[in-house]
């Protein structure tokens, strides 16, 4: 299917919407959030079956099916208002659909990349050791922070297969040595095991 028919809108497609429940996410858009938060309104909408109505194009008004699209429409467009923070949503409730919110959106937020998004986690990688911490929670707590800043960090190499293959054996084992600096004194013999190895493991394999 062809770029042109997949943005095309369906008029027989029936209006569903009307009387389907809230969308809530785990947290509001403040401008800061924006990656996790457009990833998870993504997962919400799409699963309701309307991921189309911030992906494809709107119909012309006055089409064949438009007024049902419209009801639909405005049910999307409120999903995404109410999972915007009250401070900043006077800036882009004035859209007329939801793909011109959802586009306004990313277009502010999405390109900044705010800065903070990555320096905070990676702070937090740099600082965080076992210590208390089982060595399960040591692990999802260190993991949980890498997710993050991959999500919000453009990929920086772009060249080829084999570049993009040696940062990602690069950026693993810098993570590895991460991971095994903060254990605590009891695992230094199965740091050492691990360190020993040729190529190095993932971290998730030396964490297994």
């Amino acid at each position: 299917m062809s770029d042109t028919e997949d943005n095309n809108f369906d008029p027989e497609q029936p209006a569903k919407l009307k009387n389907s429940k809230n969308v809530t996410v785990a947290f509001k858009l403040n401008g800061k959030n924006y990656p996790l938060w457009s990833t998870l309104m993504k997962v919400k909408i799409g699963g309701r079956d309307d991921y189309s109505h911030i992906r494809k194009e709107p119909p012309k008004p006055g089409s064949g099916g438009y007024d049902d699209w419209e009801e639909d429409d405005l049910v999307v467009f409120s999903w995404i208002v109410d999972n915007i923070e009250n401070e900043i949503i006077s800036d882009f409730a004035h859209h007329q659909t939801s793909k011109a919110l959802w586009d306004s959106l990313a277009v502010t937020f999405e390109n900044k990349a705010d800065k903070y998004l990555i320096y905070d986690p990676e702070e937090k990688i740099i600082m965080i050791k076992q210590g208390n911490m089982d060595l399960e929670t040591y692990y999802r707590r260190i993991h949980g922070l890498w997710i993050n800043v991959d999500r919000c960090q453009k990929q920086p190499i772009t060249c080829c297969d084999k570049g993009v293959n040696q940062y990602r054996t690069h950026s693993n084992e810098k993570r590895l040595f991460k991971f095994l600096a903060g254990l605590n004194l009891e695992y230094d013999s199965i740091k050492w095991d691990i360190l020993k190895d040729d190529p190095y493991p993932s971290v998730e394999a030396a964490y297994g």
